[in-house]
């Protein structure tokens, strides 16, 4: 590796040779001037020296003098390196002072390296061919330096002079350039090597809204809208920090937030030893060029996805552009088409006098538009609608032509399908008014015939209709030459249903249009020769009672038109027939009327006599009932004291004697008047379960409604039938809710409904076995449940619905041992009708039978006589308009708890208090709803029910029925009677609402279909 010591004033040149060297592989010293580099080189001995020449203190020149006089630096080789020095006499001087090469600037860095390789080559080989000046002729060198030195000091004034010129002019220019910097229309800015902002023009404070003091000492980061990431940026400044140009476009963001396009281009500034120094921007504001790009690509597109063909040509008739509708229509890709002729792609019957028409309208500025035949490139042809327009340039000169055009046959054909069905029309208008002039099917079916008349190409056609309800087919109407023999020839061809195509349209409702008959098992030959026909379903509904038909001597001769003309006469005619049919019943029924309404007159008039008759008969009946009721209540009253004062001296008689006041008995005598007065107390309570139930029977009976503590009633009950449990060594059980509160009854009455269930339970179970009483309250639905069970003889199924029927004793071994009037159940179950409740029975043979009361119960924190509780009780809105609900029910309480809830739901309640009440009001009032107990006085709700359904108006009325009867069985008789739906008592009242709701609102929507 050689060292070079390198002489240069300038830092700049110094710089540029240590890099070319060093790249070379050489190691550099350098030195500012001659006085620099020999004591650089006396200090540090280089391996070659290369200096240039005009130089300060000691020049070029006078180095390589002094060099070459110094014993130690004599031979080392000295190149001369000038851009001043380059006249020939001037090498001549450099080489005769002892240089080995005179190099003059500026020279390639791989030759400049080559001769400097060159000259330490020669050295080392010993070869320098530099020539030394000798000693004597030291005055005239210096004479020679002289002059070349004074040469080029003269050359330096005048090129200093001329620098100076130059200068002046360059600054001249660099004020315009700074003018026009200023001036100019798009945005300028200059950065530092840093990127920090040190000018900006008007044109960049315009465009971007940021002051001249907001912007400078900034960087251009203010203006990133985020559109480009940071890899952009990153790739920015490598390409502008290696000194090259950057160019691309930018989105970048104004002051105030707003977005704008600009094509940017950053050059790099160096200085004289190339060092970057500043970055200069110059931008063009391309928001609009963008935008208008974006508007003509927007076109293009449009043109692209048009469904009409868009062709451009030149004014020499050659194809410019082609879209893809052109393709689709014409069948040329944008390819084949552009640049070849026009004319060569779609004109196919287009005269010369046509196109120099259209040009001559073109040339004038004004579009053409108009219709002939084009043709594909498969050579087939089709009828086209060209609209051409003219392209003219900013002068107003015509360059070209834009057309558009697209295929009309589907418009032609549409045109035609117009044409038709407005005869289509027509014809059904005529038959419209035809079918509404007439009453009688043989003129419908005339009527059909005059309206085909010249539509369809027919042979001949026919109307035939089914005979009422049979199979047979009659010939309505037909078309006719000769009537007589064409009315025997179409009658006897088609005579019932599933005979030929007309009875198989008959038998199941479908068109049949066929263009080859021949080929149609189902035809059968009405004239010789037919090959066409067309066949139309005449419907009534769902009914089928006809069919039009019409056969031709031509093939395929009815069309898809023809069949929708045929379908629709048949709806019009359909509608004819059904009207004639209505109008002739409607006269039958006239004249039946009136023979009906003069024999009803006779009827009414006997009907009158006889309703006077029987008025009086029910008048001398109802005073006769009222005095048997009289009657009745009087030998009810007289009984109850006659059979109590004798009872009263029998059982008071033998509790004297058995208690021995009177003196001792012996053990018979006591046995026998036991026996007596046990006989009086149960005659006793005989007589007063026959008066209880005739009292209720009577409708006598009032509960007397209060306050009861279930627990207390309960254990009052067991207590009475302890002794007798005791007797028959029987296991009795009481299982109650841990808190069922209090309900509201008649506690004599409950009191007596759960004894009569318990002392039953008590007779019918064996010694040794068991029973019990359960009290269970379901909040939910606002009862309470008393169940009395045993594990006694058990009763069978078929006798189950007849426990409750009063005197009735089922037919067992244990009953006729125990006795018993059969009349305990029955008060059961009317006392707990009268508390809105029922009662029921689960029972096996040999294994036992549950009893179960069920009342209505209110909880312990409901407070208040029970009128109150019913007229407060909440009940939620209904919100709709007003609607009846008929309430039939014999029950005061039920009455006044139903009414009260359902009319604070919104519905109008009107009460019957008996059956023959209810059908009265029922089809007087025609209610939305009917409620009906069943069992009433004078007519019960069964027997009201299935009169209500004989009246026509209330057949779909709604009818709920709310009864004790809970015996298995007694919802299907209810429904059977003509009921909608069950409710057993006790009625939980949300239950009883939606149940009226549900009803109500399926029949608003039977009623809208």
């Amino acid at each position: 590796m050689s060292k070079i010591l390198i002489v240069d004033d300038k830092e700049a040149n110094r710089y540029l040779l240590q890099t070319i060297l060093t790249a070379a592989g050489h190691a550099t010293r350098d030195a500012a001037n001659g006085a620099e580099a020999l004591e650089s080189a006396r200090r540090e001995r280089p391996d070659l020296i290369i200096s240039d020449i005009l130089m300060p203190q000691i020049d070029g020149f006078a180095l390589c003098r002094e060099c070459k006089r110094d014993e130690t630096l004599r031979d080392i080789p000295f190149i001369f390196y000038t851009a001043t020095y380059t006249d020939p006499r001037d090498r001549d001087f450099g080489l005769q002072l002892g240089a080995a090469r005179f190099v003059v600037k500026p020279m390639e860095a791989e030759d400049l390296s080559a001769i400097i390789e060159e000259v330490l080559k020669e050295h080392a080989q010993g070869k320098s061919s530099a020539s030394v000046v000798p000693a004597e002729d030291e005055a005239a060198i210096y004479r020679l330096y002289n002059e070349a030195l004074i040469r080029k000091l003269e050359d330096k004034m005048l090129a200093l002079e001329k620098e100076i010129a130059e200068r002046r002019q360059a600054e001249k220019l660099l004020q315009k350039l700074a003018s026009a910097v200023e001036q100019a229309a798009d945005p300028i800015f200059i950065t530092d090597a840093a990127g920090v902002i040190e000018f900006i023009n008007p044109a960049f404070e315009r465009l971007t809204g940021y002051a001249k003091n907001e912007v400078l000492g900034n960087t251009p980061r203010l203006l990133k809208s985020g559109a480009q990431d940071d890899a952009f940026y990153k790739k920015l400044w490598q390409v502008i920090l290696s000194g090259k140009n950057f160019k691309a476009e930018l989105i970048n963001r104004k002051k105030n937030g707003e977005r704008y396009n600009v094509q940017q281009t950053i050059t790099p500034i160096r200085d004289e030893r190339g060092v970057i120094t500043h970055f200069i921007s110059t931008c063009k504001d391309m928001t609009e060029r963008r935008q208008a790009e974006e508007q003509i690509n927007f076109q293009a597109h449009l043109l692209s996805v048009v469904g009409n063909a868009v062709i451009a040509t030149d004014m020499q008739g050659q194809v410019t552009y082609w879209n893809p509708a052109a393709e689709k229509l014409y069948g040329w890709s944008a390819g084949e088409a552009l640049g070849r002729q026009i004319v060569e792609l779609t004109p196919a019957n287009q005269t010369r006098e046509q196109a120099q028409e259209i040009m001559s309208q073109l040339a004038q500025g004004r579009s053409w538009s108009g219709e002939f035949t084009v043709r594909r490139k498969d050579g087939s042809e089709f009828p086209a609608f060209v609209f051409d327009t003219p392209i003219v340039d900013a002068d107003g000169r015509l360059t070209g032509i834009i057309g558009v055009s697209y295929d009309v046959s589907a418009h032609a054909q549409a045109e035609q399908q117009i044409k038709r069905r407005v005869i289509e029309l027509e014809a059904l208008y005529q038959s419209g008014i035809a079918f509404s002039q007439t009453f009688d099917p043989k003129e419908v079916g005339g009527k059909i015939i005059e309206v085909l008349s010249g539509r369809l190409e027919w042979h001949h056609a026919a109307v035939r209709v089914r005979r009422g309800e049979s199979r047979e087919v009659e010939l309505l109407a037909f078309s006719h030459t000769n009537e007589a023999e064409d009315r025997a020839r179409l009658q006897s061809s088609i005579t019932q249903v599933g005979q030929g195509i007309v009875g198989w349209v008959i038998e199941n409702g479908k068109s049949v249009r066929s263009g080859d008959l021949s080929g149609d098992p189902r035809y059968t030959e009405t004239y010789a020769g037919m090959r066409s026909g067309l066949y139309v379903p005449i419907r009534i509904r769902d009914k089928i009672i006809g069919c039009i038909s019409a056969e031709s001597e031509a093939a395929d001769a009815f069309t898809e038109a023809d069949e929708r003309l045929l379908s629709t006469l048949a709806a019009q005619a359909a509608a004819a027939l059904e009207s004639a049919r209505l109008f002739q019943n409607l006269q039958g029924e006239l004249t039946a009327r009136r023979a009906a309404e003069e024999k009803l007159r006779a009827l009414n008039v006997e009907l009158e006599k006889r309703i006077e008759e029987r008025t009086a008969d029910l008048r001398q009946l109802n005073n006769e009932l009222e005095r048997a009721l009289r009657i009745k209540d009087e030998f009810l009253a007289n009984m109850s004291h006659e059979l109590r004062t004798p009872l009263n001296a029998i059982i008071g008689l033998s509790e004297s004697l058995i208690e021995q006041t009177v003196g001792a008995l012996n053990e018979r005598q006591a046995k026998y008047v036991g026996t007596i007065g046990e006989s009086g107390q149960h005659l006793l309570y005989l007589i007063n379960d026959i008066l209880d139930l005739a009292k209720i029977e009577a409708g006598q009976v009032t509960l007397s409604r209060e306050k009861v503590n279930i627990s207390d009633v309960c254990q009052s009950s067991l207590r009475m039938i302890k002794q007798l449990a005791l007797k028959k060594r029987l296991d009795v059980r009481f299982e109650m809710d841990v808190d069922p509160g209090m309900i509201w009854a008649d506690e004599r009455r409950l009191k007596q409904m759960i004894v009569n269930l318990l002392s039953n339970a008590v007779k019918f179970t064996p010694e040794g076995g068991s029973l019990g009483l359960q009290a269970h309250g379901d909040r939910e639905n606002n009862s309470i449940k008393f169940v009395v069970w045993d594990m006694g003889i058990g009763i069978a199924e078929e006798n189950l619905t007849r426990l409750f029927q009063p005197f009735v004793q089922l037919d067992s071994h244990l009953t006729r041992k125990e006795g018993g009037t059969g009349l305990g159940l029955a008060l059961v179950a009317k006392m707990a009708f009268l508390h809105g409740g029922s009662v029921s029975v689960e029972s096996q043979l040999g294994r036992g039978s549950r009893f179960t009361i069920t009342l209505p119960w209110e909880s312990a924190f409901n407070t208040g006589s029970l009128e109150g509780r019913l007229t407060t009780a909440p009940v939620e809105e209904a919100g709709m308009e007003e609607q009846v609900v008929l309430l039939a029910d014999d029950t005061e309480n039920v009455i006044l708890l139903f009414k009260d809830y359902l009319e604070r739901a919104g519905y109008r309640v009107v009460v019957a208090r008996n059956g023959v009440e209810a059908v009265t009001l029922a089809e007087s009032l025609r209610p939305s709803l009917i409620l009906m107990d069943v069992q009433m006085p004078v007519m019960d709700g069964m027997e009201a029910a299935r009169n209500i359904r004989r009246i026509p108006a209330l057949q779909h009325t709604p009818i709920i029925a709310l009864t004790a009867l809970a015996m298995k069985g007694d919802r299907e008789r209810c429904l059977k009677a003509g009921m909608n739906d069950y409710l057993s008592k006790p009625v939980n009242l949300k239950t009883l609402l939606e149940m009226v709701r549900n009803h109500l609102s399926g029949s608003a929507e039977e009623s809208r279909s």
